[in-house]
């Protein structure tokens, strides 16, 4: 059997990289992607795992048609051995990235890491061509940001001002950054957010 090829492009305008070139690597508990030159992916051909997550089309093992539900299950296990990475873990997307990506171009901005070019360029195809219309909700997962945040405002701690982040306080504040009252702030919530109005004991 031949899997049909996935189209990993969505959005065909969307620049992207050479999509044969990128390796996963797992060690250690840890599964990073790495970009390679030309010479290196030729001394490291890509596997059937890559292959599957990048989209691209790879020969997948034959399968008779099952004529059992037993069958049918032997069928999908034998498939998703294919996709079992050298230490025993199925390696896959997390949803996470579209949540994440933001926190992490912050932390890398206002550290001056730069981001390599490869990383933008998937990134930004990558939200194009995941993002919904309307958003998901932030339900319990900004419990991943009050612990970091809480941190570093116990630490005082803080970016440089550069001029980017000036545009964006004028951007999304409707009066001057240095003269909100952030203590008074703190109970404005829209109506539809404000899911447990505050006491006044709080």
């Amino acid at each position: 059997m031949h899997l049909p090829e996935i189209k990993s492009i969505i959005n065909s305008d969307i620049k992207s990289t050479d999509l044969n070139r990128w390796r996963l690597k797992v060690e250690d508990g840890r599964q990073t992607w790495h970009y390679l030159d030309e010479d290196e992916a030729k001394n490291w051909p890509q596997s059937v795992i890559e292959k599957y997550w990048i989209g691209l089309h790879f020969e997948s093992k034959t399968f008779e048609k099952p004529k059992t539900a037993f069958e049918a299950a032997q069928n999908g296990f034998e498939y998703f051995k294919q996709l079992q990475t050298s230490d025993g873990h199925w390696a896959g997307e997390y949803g996470g990235p579209m949540f994440l990506i933001p926190g992490l171009i912050i932390a890398m901005y206002i550290t001056h890491i730069p981001i390599p070019e490869v990383w933008g360029i998937e990134i930004i195809r990558y939200l194009v061509n995941k993002a919904n219309p309307v958003d998901g909700r932030f339900w319990v997962h900004t419990r991943a940001v009050y612990l970091p945040m809480g941190y570093c405002y116990g630490r005082r701690l803080s970016a440089e001002v550069t001029p980017l982040i000036e545009q964006l306080r004028q951007e999304l504040y409707v009066e001057p950054f240095e003269t909100i009252n952030w203590s008074s702030a703190r109970n404005n919530i829209a109506d539809v957010d404000l899911y447990v109005p505050h006491t006044k004991t709080l």
